[in-house]
């Protein structure tokens, strides 16, 4: 999380900072410093699904990130795609290409091996070692341990 904030700092917005009660706050000597956003306001700035944002972070460069962020939502690709077109380098050889609006129109277009099956989408897997867990569990087992937390 600390990455993602990083990567794309969340601004405080201008309604926000003339909110009366961060300015009684800031009157009484106390400083906000985290941003207050609606969650409107956050599905606006993070159109992308989670798991998109994860694969951009890699990106380094940041004119790079934006474009397959940008690219990524005009597109609608999925996981499998962005990370396709980060690998063999597509904003590079946009970047390159003399004819830019033909690569970008090519890009849009998903492979076969950017398709997810059902049984795919729906398989997620979960890490619950935090629940102590031994190697072979019942159902009742994961259940009680999950109401503990």
């Amino acid at each position: 999380m600390r990455k993602l904030y990083q990567t794309w700092p969340i601004l405080q917005t201008p309604s926000a900072k003339s909110d009366p009660v961060t300015e009684s706050l800031k009157q009484s000597g106390i400083d906000q410093t985290v941003s207050v956003i609606s969650a409107e306001q956050a599905r606006l700035a993070f159109p992308l699904p989670w798991s998109h944002y994860v694969r951009l972070m890699s990106v380094k460069k940041k004119h790079a990130r934006t474009f397959y962020e940008g690219e990524a939502i005009r597109g609608g690709w999925s996981v499998r795609q962005l990370e396709r077109q980060i690998n063999s380098q597509f904003y590079e050889r946009t970047a390159l290409s003399k004819n830019k609006a033909a690569m970008l129109t090519k890009g849009q277009k998903a492979k076969p091996g950017d398709l997810v099956t059902t049984a795919e989408e729906i398989k997620d897997p979960y890490v619950l070692e935090f629940l102590d867990l031994k190697d072979e569990y019942s159902e009742s087992d994961l259940e009680e341990s999950l109401s503990l937390v």
